[in-house]
């Protein structure tokens, strides 16, 4: 299916003890217009044990107030899953991103910005803590990729238990996309799978934790990883 879209919205940001360099503007209206395409091939969007997911988006947008600036924002993901045995299964994902801005602007909107981390991304760390912090606090960033990797082994019922790999990262400007250190975690949970989705209890251990990193997190969470 594909669809195309028109938002316009206003943001007002309040510091919080980010300096405003770090913030962005802090009063400004986004117009953004925006094509996504997606190919679902999967046995359920909820429950997924065979098949395949791909989904594009493109945006172009303009961010003004004080000073404007306009951006394209390109964001990518794919999905594989297949049974490996009667109760085990294999779920595959990589999603990638990056917003360019349309001219050289230290102050590009946080708002704007990709977080990364989480229970739908880099389990390893608190959710949206993965990249570039000032005093603690995570400030987003113009480039990310995330790959997952998971096996799930059905119980009894509706538990299981889900082993995982993640890997990823997240860079401050969209020119030094793919660079840089890459994180690796690895972790177990425990599953109730609804009809609505799964219940999640995970935890993720950082392989390769920098000096202000956390050595892992713990998620609760509703719904599939990705």
């Amino acid at each position: 299916k594909a669809r195309v879209y028109f938002d316009n919205s206003f943001i007002s940001t309040t510091p919080d003890g980010l300096p405003r360099s770090a913030l962005g503007p802090s009063d400004y209206f986004v117009n953004r217009i925006g094509f996504e395409q997606t190919y679902d091939r999967r046995d359920s969007a909820v429950l997924p044990t065979e098949g395949y997911l791909l989904r594009l988006n493109n945006e172009l947008g303009l961010a003004f107030g004080d000073d404007s600036v306009s951006f394209l924002r390109i964001e990518g993901q794919g999905s594989y899953f297949f049974k490996l045995t009667e109760k085990g299964r294999i779920a595959l994902n990589a999603r990638a991103g990056i917003v360019i801005p349309g001219s050289e602007n230290l102050d590009f909107p946080i708002d704007l910005r990709f977080f990364t981390g989480g229970a739908s991304s880099m389990r390893g760390f608190p959710e949206r803590e993965l990249g570039p912090v000032i005093d603690g606090d995570p400030i987003g960033g113009q480039a990310f990729w995330i790959s997952n990797l998971e096996y799930i082994h059905s119980f009894t019922g509706m538990i299981s238990g889900v082993l995982f790999v993640d890997a990823g990262n997240l860079n401050p400007n969209w020119e030094d996309f793919g660079s840089g250190r890459t994180n690796f975690a690895v972790g177990a949970g425990v599953r109730l799978e609804l009809p609505i989705g799964p219940v999640r209890l995970e935890y993720g251990h950082n392989l390769n934790p920098g000096e202000t990193d956390p050595s892992g997190a713990f998620h609760f969470a509703i719904g599939t990883s990705f």
